[in-house]
């Protein structure tokens, strides 16, 4: 049975892997606070090369993670549960995109102003064996 974190030391091996979210709660640090707190308590936080929260302008946090891992819009693989945002930023930049279509968001479908995602997928376990298919 796959396991999240397992999945993620596993992804950590092989990528430089990032966060990027957007915490819009009036409670601001004490949210970043709370996610933050969540890594590190959970042994994932030094899977993360980057880990980048705001309160808005989520297009400007991937920027500045591709600044700071020195990488590409070609060079990355988003994946998101946001087709508005994560999905969006990637199509109109040329990074590989995979909609997470589970949970919260899964009804905002991709569409023709947002862009379409490059591959799909349901559930995170469907991601390491994509990414070993994409490294081909």
């Amino acid at each position: 049975m796959f396991s999240p974190k397992r999945g993620v030391r596993c992804l950590a091996r092989r990528y430089r892997l990032a966060i990027v979210s957007l915490v819009t709660a009036s409670d601001y640090q004490a949210r970043v606070t709370e996610r933050l707190t969540v890594l590190r308590e959970e042994g994932l936080a030094p899977s993360f090369s980057v880990v980048l929260f705001a309160p808005a302008d989520k297009d400007q946090l991937y920027e500045r993670t591709l600044a700071r891992l020195r990488l590409a819009p070609e060079d990355v693989a988003v994946i998101d549960d946001r087709a508005c945002r994560g999905i969006a930023w990637g199509a109109r930049r040329g990074a590989t995109t995979i909609w997470l279509c589970h949970g919260k968001f899964k009804d905002e479908r991709p569409n023709e102003q947002a862009g379409w995602p490059t591959y799909i997928i349901d559930t995170l376990a469907a991601l390491p064996p994509l990414l070993l298919i994409l490294q081909r």
